[in-house]
């Protein structure tokens, strides 16, 4: 047992940061979700200052909220924030797992950020709006979309969501619960 121990010590060792992404990415398909976080953990530890690190804390958020701890995930994701080139994915995730936890103001606000850089994002639109449906606010809601409507010609989706959601808001605020579940 002891040599067992030794070699997997030697074997970590000796493997490079390309190593322990291509190792995270063999057990992620195996589903073996505990071990490819450790694998991404031993690469950026490996190589603190390497460019692709806040790809890998993206991905080691993501892992860390399907294993359901939710804090280790946050600051996963936070930290990829800083120089994450797309920092849209970053924020819809965290706003996804931010709904998890119920904080629906602190999700609200990244997507009000998705939405300053990308104001033609209907996915950020159509979140926030089922947020403030889940906090009882239709009135808001209404309010945000409507001030969003020049987008309208620009994305034709914007039509049908908005009257979705006015017309259909209970049903939405219901449904809402399933929808941040499954992201």
């Amino acid at each position: 047992m002891i040599l067992a121990l030794l070699a997997g010590c030697s074997m970590e060792a000796q493997n490079s940061y390309q190593e322990w992404v291509a190792e995270s990415v063999k057990l992620i398909e195996n589903n073996r979700l505990d071990s490819a976080a450790s694998a991404l953990q031993n690469a950026m530890s490996l190589e603190p200052a390497n460019e692709n690190n806040p790809m890998l804390l993206l991905n080691l958020g993501v892992l860390q909220r399907r294993l359901h701890r939710y804090d280790e995930a946050y600051i996963s994701l936070t930290a990829a924030l800083a120089a994450n080139p797309d920092p849209e994915s970053v924020l819809h995730n965290r706003a996804a797992l931010l709904c998890e936890l119920g904080r629906f103001d602190e999700a609200i606000e990244d997507y009000d950020s998705i939405l300053l850089k990308s104001p033609q994002n209907t996915e950020a639109y159509y979140r926030r709006g089922l947020l403030y449906l889940e906090k009882g606010d239709r009135k808001k809601n209404g309010i945000r979309l409507q001030n969003r409507s020049k987008h309208r010609r620009k994305l034709p989706v914007f039509e049908t969501g908005h009257g979705a959601v006015v017309q259909n808001g209970r049903r939405l605020a219901r449904s809402s619960e399933n929808l941040f579940r499954n992201h």
